[in-house]
């Protein structure tokens, strides 16, 4: 008799199949929903998943008490700046005080150290300080200024401003050499020490500078303003210096000249008064009123040469190591110290 198959297995497997399809659903649906869902919520409330930022840290005011003293720092900085400005200006007024005595002239603001100043300020730059003991009589005429010498009957030296309107001027030459009323009467040279000598009236302050004006023009004429001068260097190489000093006041505006003899021991005299023969001249100019001041001297031996003006070319400096005379001393010492002790070739010629 045959035995009947068991169907218990088969039915058992089909069932384990159905329950496991079944979870695999229900997980996908659960993703589904829960993926679902973050997305809902993200829409909802974005803010929940934004990333929050650190807060940045502002510096903390200065206290009260730091802010007090930083004021109180920066005002007694410009207390202590103005006590100085203070200081200086009291020193500049004691040095103008000081010039005003020595040239007799109102208030000249000499200034030093750093402080501004105005140059056209400055009043007689161009008379110098004569530090020897030699004799000097200040004479004062309309177009120049001299300090004369009753000994050598000539002038120490002889100072003055050119302009640049003052090389226009159309008065002639007197040709009048005469004796100047206001030196010491027998102290003066006159026309017949000069006679035969075989030197000309040498002119300190040339008459083609006095054009503007007649007195000036006479008063050049003046034996005071005169000095033997060899006629080689008097017409020649001197008159060309001459003649280019009024180019520089032209192209200046203004240019200051002093010019004088250089007086060795035992120099040649001429005529009964013994008028003193200078072995060298000299000659300073400044230009004040550049843009950067500038000054240059010269030097000529008391005969003829036919060598070029820079060839003669020295420093004020020099001139004053030989002639004991202080030239722009007027000027503040920076200033001065820089255009006495060079000369710049370029700039003159």
């Amino acid at each position: 008799m045959a035995k009947k198959k068991n169907s218990s297995p088969k039915s058992s497997s089909n069932g384990k199949s159905s329950s496991g399809s079944k979870t695999t659903v229900n997980i996908i649906l659960l993703v589904l929903v829960v993926v679902f869902g973050f997305f809902l919520i993200k829409q909802e409330y974005p803010e929940l998943f934004e990333k929050k930022q650190t807060p940045i840290e502002m510096p903390k005011p200065a206290t009260q008490s730091k802010k007090k003293k930083v004021v109180e720092t920066a005002k007694e900085k410009t207390e202590k700046t103005k006590l100085e400005k203070d200081k200086a200006e009291s020193t500049v007024k004691g040095k103008s005080e000081d010039i005003k005595i020595k040239l007799d002239e109102k208030s000249i603001a000499k200034q030093s150290n750093g402080i501004e100043f105005d140059i056209k300020n400055l009043v007689n730059i161009e008379i110098p300080l004569l530090k020897n003991s030699q004799p000097s009589q200040i004479l004062k005429h309309k177009g120049y200024t001299a300090s004369y010498n009753k000994d050598w009957k000539i002038s120490n030296w002889v100072a003055y401003e050119l302009t640049a309107a003052e090389t226009y001027g159309d008065v002639k030459r007197t040709n009048k050499f005469v004796i100047d009323p206001t030196v010491a009467k027998g102290t003066s040279a006159t026309n017949d020490d000069y006679a035969r000598s075989g030197y000309d009236r040498g002119h300190m302050a040339p008459a083609a500078d006095m054009t503007w004006d007649k007195d000036a023009m006479k008063e050049s004429f003046y034996f005071s303003n005169m000095t033997p001068q060899a006629p080689s260097l008097n017409r020649g190489i001197w008159k060309n210096l001459e003649d280019k000093s009024r180019e520089w006041a032209r192209r200046d505006s203004a240019i200051c000249i002093i010019t004088g003899p250089i007086v060795r021991k035992n120099s040649e005299k001429i005529g009964k008064r013994n008028v003193v023969v200078p072995s060298h001249f000299f000659k300073v100019i400044f230009s004040p009123y550049s843009k950067n001041p500038q000054a240059i001297g010269f030097i000529f031996k008391n005969e003829g040469s036919l060598k070029t003006l820079s060839e003669f070319a020295v420093s004020v400096d020099s001139i004053e190591k030989v002639t004991g005379i202080d030239f722009l001393h007027i000027l503040p010492d920076t200033m001065e110290d820089r255009v006495e002790r060079s000369y710049n070739l370029k700039y003159w010629f």
